[in-house]
């Protein structure tokens, strides 16, 4: 606290009964218990600094949440809540708790929810209510993918503290972890204005023009970096990278292991007479094959260096797998899409952003360009796996035409002059 001087400190699972009280030099506290029984259980807190200016922030419904206005540069609602593990929990309740704060907002606590979107490796049912959130309500999540919490039993980490806030306050603020628990099992998370507005009093500068040597700064700016800084010839030559593929068909596991290897052989040789090395770190083997069974890896040799086998890998672009489902890469094609969404949230203001046809252009240009490339290649997928896709697809049209939720996905396509995604593949 010391340290950071924050304006606002948001607890959780404070395990605090009413009767208690509780003080902090220098902050005043906002606190909702939870109690069963006799037993205190959860509860959330906001601490605000003496300095700030605050008013609390009504919630009217049975969820641990405490939410309050702050005056910093602007007013900032911040609400704090605890979604315990055991709980129910649905899109409605959010979408009740999200309709009583003031924009903007900043919504963050513990959610006990797990995606891939905010940086875990497995998904449950809070996590998909929690990306319909995000997704329904064009809300922008700051989660940066690190781990938050450490669950001593299985002594894994996982990202289930998220920070939601309104799409209008995405560029002002930057998000990070402490690698600090201070005790405990979540890691602090620290939220903070990337840039401190400017003062209005600070004096205007003036420059001496009269006394400038002209001559010098034409000289000087003509000259550009890559002319003073240069690699050398032999340094130039062995940064070369290029991607390489060696494939063969074959019915015999043994058939295609020693042509491949011939192959390799062959290439080793070329290199060595025109002076390429090949990186035996990067260099992987996979076995494709929709056959069930177990497949032995193959053994094969740069030099003496045997190549790694493995059952995925990622190569211009595309990520695939032994069985060519493509189920790895449309889920990182979904989640990248889905934070490319960010930039359009953020400037489809009906305020003050951009046009429609300004905004389909970012669109096409960040988001629809990601989800055709390699499209040729993944389009054998599952169609049940390949229609993940076309919420992304939908909500990028929509906040291109500000177009409500309920708008017809036909209507949208026909507004934007888009096929549907099936289409285009």
């Amino acid at each position: 606290m010391n340290e950071h001087l924050p304006v606002c400190v948001a607890l959780q699972e404070m395990l605090l009964k009413p009767s208690c009280t509780s003080n902090i030099r220098g902050y005043s506290i906002l606190r909702k218990d939870c109690n069963t029984g006799e037993r205190a259980c959860g509860g959330v807190a906001l601490l605000i600094n003496h300095s700030t200016p605050f008013s609390p922030v009504l919630i009217r419904m049975s969820l641990q949440a405490v939410a309050v206005q702050v005056s910093i540069f602007s007013t900032v609602t911040i609400c704090n809540v605890y979604l315990p593990p055991n709980a129910p929990l649905n899109f409605r309740e959010l979408q009740e708790l999200i309709d009583q704060l003031p924009s903007p907002f900043i919504l963050l606590g513990d959610f006990n929810a797990h995606h891939l979107l905010w940086g875990c490796q497995d998904v449950n049912s809070r996590g998909k209510v929690v990306e319909k959130l995000l997704t329904e309500l064009d809300l922008t999540l700051l989660n940066n993918g690190s781990n938050t919490y450490f669950h001593s039993p299985t002594q894994s980490f996982s990202a289930i503290d998220l920070s939601i806030c309104s799409p209008s306050l995405l560029l002002d603020l930057t998000w990070s972890v402490l690698r600090n628990p201070l005790g405990s099992d979540h890691f602090p998370v620290v939220i903070s204005y990337a840039t401190p507005i400017a003062c209005a009093t600070l004096r205007q500068p003036r420059w001496k023009f009269d006394q400038a040597d002209w001559e010098t700064f034409r000289t000087q700016a003509d000259i550009t970096k890559d002319m003073v800084s240069f690699a050398s010839i032999d340094e130039a030559c062995s940064l070369y990278v290029d991607d390489v593929q060696i494939s063969y068909s074959s019915k015999f596991f043994n058939v295609a292991e020693r042509q491949i290897q011939t192959t390799i052989n062959n290439f080793t040789k070329w290199a060595e007479q025109n002076g390429f090395v090949f990186s035996t770190e990067k260099t992987v083997s996979v076995v494709f094959s929709r056959k069930r069974g177990i497949f032995p890896n193959p053994e094969l040799f740069i030099g003496r260096s045997l190549i790694k086998a493995v059952k995925e890998f990622k190569f211009l672009g595309l990520i695939f797998d032994q069985s060519l489902r493509f189920h790895r890469h449309l889920k990182d094609l979904k989640i990248r899409s889905t934070k490319a969404l960010n930039i359009l949230k953020v400037l489809a203001n009906t305020r003050w952003g951009a046009d429609r046809t300004s905004l389909l252009r970012l669109y096409r240009a960040l988001i629809r360009s990601k989800l055709d490339y390699g499209s040729v290649v993944y389009s054998s997928a599952c169609k049940s796996l390949l229609k993940i896709l076309d919420p992304v697809h939908h909500q990028g049209l929509r906040l291109c035409l500000g177009a409500f939720r309920t708008s017809p996905v036909e209507s949208l396509y026909a507004e934007a002059y888009e096929p549907p995604l099936d289409l285009r593949r």
